[in-house]
């Protein structure tokens, strides 16, 4: 028998490169956000996916025990709102004010375990145990338009979608083909002017928007197909890295999900590469 007070390993989705349509499947928008689970029992806990506490290091989160008034425990994700949409950057800066918790899954409720029970059942019991209000935000969801939800989300430069099977149990720590993610990626060519070698001797492309590589978007494994010998390159140093300057820098095409405040991507890799003439 479980523990209500014990963590539980989230249940995870597979990405898949397409979005579809399919009567039997829910679809939702992915936040941007950190995974968490609340536990409402004779007290308040939030974990992160891996089982730490949330709550220290955002302890606005203690709000969310005003709008719960019975033992429950939800998956959900944890968000930071800036300029209209989901912000990342605005979630690591832990802003004190901005979180919710969109909330999409029940996995407790009424003293009963709902992990066996298919996914259209837990929505129901999550609506009937909680409503939207304070921090909390209960996900909506649509039946079939999946490829619709995709479309609104890359218009509205959301993360993505979250597909998931409505007969679907709750398989904690597995990451399994009932839930799948599509996610909205962009696309942007850039500059390679100087490598570095990773610790296990393959070669890092520094990838940035100019030639001298004075600004740094972000650094990936080059293509396994590449290599260079250093012997007649520049060598610098850029704080603690030893790097080397390349004669023509590449020209690269890299897939990223967002490019932060501050100009980085995050989530790249490469597409696409040529050397510059």
């Amino acid at each position: 028998m479980r523990d209500p007070h014990t963590f539980i390993a989230p249940m995870l989705a597979v990405t898949v490169p397409h979005p579809f349509d399919d009567v039997q499947w829910r679809y939702e928008i992915k936040w941007d956000g950190y995974r968490c689970q609340i536990h409402w029992t004779d007290h308040l806990q939030i974990f992160s996916r891996k089982g730490e506490s949330l709550l220290r290091q955002f302890p606005d989160l203690s709000d969310v025990a005003k709008v719960l008034d019975r033992p429950v425990i939800l998956d959900g994700e944890l968000i930071a709102w800036e300029n209209g949409k989901p912000s990342f950057s605005a979630l690591q800066r832990r802003h004190v004010g901005e979180h919710r918790v969109i909330v999409f899954d029940c996995l407790y409720a009424e003293g009963e375990w709902l992990l066996t029970k298919p996914l259209k059942t837990r929505l129901e019991y999550l609506n009937n145990v909680v409503s939207t209000q304070g921090k909390i935000v209960v996900a909506d969801g649509v039946v079939e338009q999946g490829m619709a939800l995709w479309k609104a989300a890359r218009e509205h430069g959301l993360e993505g979608v979250m597909a998931k099977h409505l007969n679907s149990p709750y398989l904690p720590g597995k990451r399994v083909r009932t839930w799948q993610k599509f996610l909205v990626m962009n696309r942007q060519w850039a500059v390679v002017p100087i490598i570095s070698e990773a610790e296990d001797g393959q070669w890092m492309w520094w990838v940035s928007g100019d030639n001298a590589g004075g600004h740094v978007m972000t650094k990936l494994l080059a293509p396994k197909n590449w290599n260079v010998d250093v012997s007649s390159l520049v060598r610098e140093k850029r704080g603690t890295d030893i790097v080397w300057r390349l004669p023509c820098p590449i020209d690269v095409e890299v897939e990223y999900r967002e490019l932060t405040a501050e100009g980085k991507m995050r989530h790249g890799r490469i597409r696409q590469w040529r050397t510059s003439n």
